[in-house]
C-alpha cells in the first residue's frame, strides 16, 4: 500500500495536489486505486476497507513505506506503529510490515 502524490488541472479549481491509494496484490497483481485528497488516519483506514472489498480479501502481510498514519518511529532498526493502525491491522486479520527507512537499508552495503 503506498501513496503518490499527483498535480492535476480541473477546469473550475485549476491546479490542486491529490493522491493516488494504491493497493496491490503482490502475487496476482491485482491492484485498487483510488484518489483522495488526503493521507489522513480516517482517509487510509476507508480506502483499506474499501480495497479488501474490491479484492474480495486482504493479504496476510502489508508491506508499507513508514508513513506516520502507520509508522510512528523507530527504535533502532525496530519500527514503532501507530496503536490505532495496529488495532485495525489485528481486527482485519493482516501484519504490518514497515520497509527500513533509507537510513538503515544502506548499512553494511560497504
Amino acid at each position: 500500500m503506498d501513496y503518490s502524490p499527483y498535480e492535476i488541472a480541473f477546469t473550475a479549481e485549476g491546479r490542486r495536489r491529490v493522491h493516488a491509494f494504491s493497493y496491490i496484490l503482490a502475487y496476482s497483481r491485482r491492484q485498487y486505486v483510488r484518489f483522495v485528497e488526503r493521507q489522513d488516519f480516517a482517509t487510509t483506514i476507508r480506502e483499506h476497507v474499501r480495497a479488501f472489498e474490491y479484492c474480495g480479501g486482504l493479504a496476510a502481510t502489508c508491506l508499507y513505506d513508514n508513513m506516520k498514519v502507520v509508522v510512528t518511529g523507530y527504535d533502532g532498526d525496530q519500527p514503532i506503529y501507530n496503536t490505532r493502525f495496529l488495532a485495525f491491522a489485528t481486527y482485519y486479520g493482516f501484519q504490518p510490515w514497515a520497509c527500513p527507512p533509507p537510513s538503515s537499508a544502506n548499512e553494511g552495503q560497504d
